[in-house]
């Protein structure tokens, strides 16, 4: 059985924060889950050239 979609919200409202406050939690939780990985592999895209992948 596929497991359902989940929906994750994050908040950044604590006033001592700087502009980048949680990014570094956030890049954490996606390398953990392997996202990056994730999105290549079902997450198809037409696009031309490049040495990238959008995702």
């Amino acid at each position: 059985m596929k497991k359902p979609t989940r929906i994750v919200q994050f908040s950044f409202e604590e006033s001592g924060l700087s502009h980048f406050g949680g990014m570094w939690l956030i890049q954490r939780f996606c390398s953990q889950l392997r996202l990056k990985k994730l999105l290549q592999e079902y997450v198809r895209i037409d696009f031309q050239g490049g040495s990238y992948h959008p995702s």
